[in-house]
């Protein structure tokens, strides 16, 4: 009987999940990879990204291309609603059944609530994110002459490399 693997978002898990049944095949499964976007950002590289050292394309991975490789099928779609008694998950208006899911979303910055953040801060996810604050930031130091000032808040080790 065929079952259905479901992964859902392109987190680091699920590109690692993806490599591994491209090299080992699982059999009797079903691959269905879904993600708002086809393209996925490796976040540990967005302080180099920022620095000039990569491009876009260094750093993301396409889903749907990493899905056909495993031998699965991609959905560009948002779950809307997870039923977990039913196994089944909402993707653009459409039931989507599993009998196997994982969610890998990543996260979304907090705190957008706080007076003052929405109108001086800008989060790196998701990854045109960091193309904004990058224009921003270029746009500031130069009409201060090059002495612009940036706070980063949060981020762990990217953050102390941003």
């Amino acid at each position: 009987m065929l079952k259905r693997l479901l992964l859902v978002g392109g987190g680091h898990a699920h590109i690692e999940v993806l490599r591994s049944i491209q090299r080992r095949p699982i059999p009797r499964i079903e691959l269905l990879v879904v993600s708002a976007g086809r393209y996925a950002a490796y976040t540990g590289m967005v302080p180099g990204y920022l620095a000039g050292r990569y491009t876009s394309s260094h750093i993301r991975f396409d889903l749907d291309e990493l899905t056909r490789a495993a031998g699965g099928s991609f959905v560009d779609g948002a779950v809307e609603q997870v039923d977990g008694a039913a196994c089944t998950v909402c993707v653009n208006g459409q039931r989507i059944a599993f009998d196997a899911c994982s969610i890998d979303i990543g996260s979304a910055a907090a705190g957008s609530d706080v007076a003052g953040v929405r109108e001086n801060a800008v989060p790196l996810r998701p990854l045109a994110n960091a193309l904004a604050l990058l224009q921003r930031f270029d746009a500031l130091a130069k009409a201060s002459r090059n002495d612009a000032h940036c706070i980063v808040v949060g981020g762990g080790a990217g953050g102390v490399e941003v």
